[in-house]
């Protein structure tokens, strides 16, 4: 547990407790104005290059790499694990919209409180990195709006209420997204990707985690013209082979 007498570091501008069995920010930093990246919880893999250097012997699915693919039709890089790891955020406090040099923010967990916590963010507007876990379809619109609002944001991490309920099929009603957004990382029941996600013509980098795609969603990902990395983790395609190009 966090003291509140952190909001006397009037000062710090990084606060990182990532690794921790922190849950909770206190009240006190609503204080730090100068405080421009919070780290907490524990996110998706930031750099697989390091982790995951090839396939695994038993991947999540069979596949299949036509020899035609070119590196400008899909990915330069295409990684696929069967390893998940545990997630978790922390809960931030009421005011917290008030830190506006925040740059770097993760992970949040919006789970209980969702649209206040959602609404505090939104107000955020030199955000550039942002990572929320707990995310139901009922906070939604309150997400689409901040998304709405974060027009700086250029690393984008979302991850879905764990359980049956594992959905994050609210992204599909973001009609504004960030559109010089470099990295997005996804975990959670989508079926098909939102058709936003096919106009980042900036993206250079896709972690999906649990999403369930189809083959057309995969081809969808191809017509991105900057698209250096991607990487798919279990339960992120269902097929039983990916096809990567024609012949």
């Amino acid at each position: 547990k966090l003291p509140e007498s952190l909001g006397r570091l009037k000062f710090l501008r990084s606060l990182d407790v990532r690794g921790t069995k922190v849950t909770t920010i206190p009240q006190g930093v609503t204080k730090l104005e100068r405080l421009r990246h919070l780290m907490a919880g524990n996110g998706m893999l930031h750099d697989d290059d390091n982790t995951i250097s090839s396939l695994p012997s038993r991947p999540c699915f069979s596949w299949r790499a036509m020899s035609s693919i070119s590196a400008r039709k899909l990915a330069r890089k295409l990684t696929v694990s069967s390893s998940i790891g545990k997630h978790s955020g922390v809960w931030l406090p009421d005011g917290f919209g008030r830190l506006k040099s925040m740059h770097n923010l993760g992970t949040v967990d919006v789970g209980n409180d969702g649209q206040r916590i959602l609404k505090d963010i939104s107000k955020l507007a030199g955000l550039t990195s942002l990572e929320i876990t707990e995310l139901t379809d009922r906070d939604g619109p309150e997400f689409c709006n901040m998304i709405h609002e974060l027009v700086s944001l250029r690393d984008l991490e979302v991850r879905s209420r764990s359980g049956r309920s594992r959905s994050l099929h609210c992204l599909n009603m973001i009609e504004s997204p960030p559109t010089h957004l470099i990295t997005l990382r996804l975990c959670g029941h989508l079926g098909r990707l939102p058709s936003w996600i096919g106009h980042l013509q900036d993206i250079t980098k896709i972690k999906l985690l649990a999403t369930e795609l189809e083959q057309d969603a995969i081809e969808m990902l191809g017509d991105l013209p900057n698209l250096t990395g991607l990487h798919l983790w279990r339960m992120s395609y269902i097929g039983r082979e990916l096809r990567l190009g024609t012949g």
